[in-house]
């Protein structure tokens, strides 16, 4: 058997694996995934460390240390989407079913395959004692898919100094994703008055009446427009959930909804909150209501964007193009990722490099095989690359 053919077989049998334990966020327990891959690390003397948040667990850090030195961190979630109608799998989703060059199950491209890649690179870099100076961590996030993102949380409370770099092993190999935009989440609830649906005295005040009313209102707001090139784009305003009523003879007297906004670097979370804010105090002078509509702010994240120059980036691109034969562009995003929270920290973070891959977060959720080990060399080289050029800096 060839290197290349190996190392595709070792990836291939742990992502198998891992899809195999069903991790859904919010609807399978996470402990089974972490207890496999902690026994995984300790065959392969690999040392590991549980992470939790509040006595849960939430993830896995692992470890390969081998002088003082910069030091880099590869991360990947090893939770994921739910599997939605099963049926309509060709083949069940924790099944990790080979065809036709392509891995398929929930998992196999966001982003089991990717934690697959950053163990096995991981243990062999350990057993071949390559690395001569710095550290390199690997966070397997279970707690990704959630939104909470308490994996990367609990790392970086317990992780002292923090990583110069994180690359996310998210899917995809045409660009490396050096930025996104952040958001801010809110929720608001909006003021009825409740009576019976069939009372000629009472009519009530409806809240899913005027909440509709808001809704049009919020969605026809003319946001501000981003400057910066790489965001053209610019923030945009959604409205993802609605809750109101109790059954079909009462009128509602609350309707809470949740509002998703996505900030770029020049109109920011305040600028947006303000702007929110102001409508919804307008639509309050000018509809009927027993009380004021309120607002509850929750956690907000801001964009963020690597420079181009920076060695993180440079290192991953130096590897990544003569082993895919093309330029490798830099690039943003519209979704957020823990990028955000980690730039805040002074961390640079970019969505690194992955497999090819399709129906992220859809049925039969596939990757190619065959890319397998070219993203695996791109990563080993990238990594050895890092902690030559790198010197050790302490970003907290």
């Amino acid at each position: 058997m060839s290197q290349t053919e190996e190392v595709t077989a070792q990836v291939l049998e742990l992502a198998s694996r891992l899809i195999a334990i069903p991790s859904r966020a919010g609807i399978d327990a996470p402990d089974p995934i972490i207890e496999f891959i902690v026994a995984w690390c300790a065959e392969h003397s690999l040392a590991c460390r549980r992470l939790s948040h509040d006595a849960l667990p939430v993830g896995i850090a692992i470890q390969v240390a081998a002088s003082a030195g910069s030091s880099l961190c590869l991360n990947a979630c090893v939770d994921t989407a739910p599997f939605g109608d099963e049926t309509a799998w060709r083949t069940p989703p924790v099944a990790a079913v080979v065809r036709d060059g392509r891995l398929y199950g929930r998992g196999a491209a966001d982003s089991k395959i990717a934690a697959s890649i950053f163990l096995t690179l991981a243990a062999n870099l350990a057993r071949d004692g390559v690395l001569v100076r710095g550290t390199l961590h690997v966070l397997l996030d279970a707690d990704e898919h959630t939104g909470a993102f308490r994996g990367v949380k609990s790392f970086v409370r317990t992780t002292k100094p923090l990583p110069n770099a994180v690359w996310l092993g998210y899917p995809g190999n045409h660009t490396i994703v050096a930025g996104s935009r952040g958001f801010l989440r809110g929720r608001i609830v909006v003021a009825g008055r409740s009576a019976h649906t069939g009372s000629k005295r009472k009519k009530g005040i409806n809240a899913i009446s005027r909440a509709a009313v808001l809704i049009q209102v919020l969605h026809g707001l003319p946001l501000p427009l981003e400057s910066d090139a790489d965001f053209q784009f610019g923030p945009s305003l959604t409205i993802t959930t609605i809750h109101a009523g109790e059954g079909f003879s009462v009128i509602p007297d609350r309707c809470e909804m949740n509002v998703d906004i996505r900030v770029t670097p020049n109109v920011g979370a305040n600028e947006l909150r303000r702007l929110v804010e102001q409508s919804v105090e307008e639509f309050d002078r000018t509809s009927s209501s027993p009380s004021a509509t309120t607002i509850e702010w929750e956690e907000s994240w801001p964009a963020f964007r690597v420079p181009d120059d920076d060695p993180a980036i440079a290192c991953l691109r130096a590897a990544a193009e003569p082993i895919f034969h093309r330029a490798i562009p830099t690039t943003v995003s519209g979704p957020s990722n823990i990028g955000n929270y980690l730039a805040s920290l002074g961390v640079a973070a970019m969505a690194g490099f992955g497999v090819t891959y399709d129906n992220v977060h859809a049925t039969d959720e596939w990757c190619d095989t065959a890319s397998i080990q070219p993203v695996y060399e791109v990563y080993r080289r990238a990594v050895l690359a890092f902690f030559e050029e790198v010197p050790a800096t302490d970003p907290t």
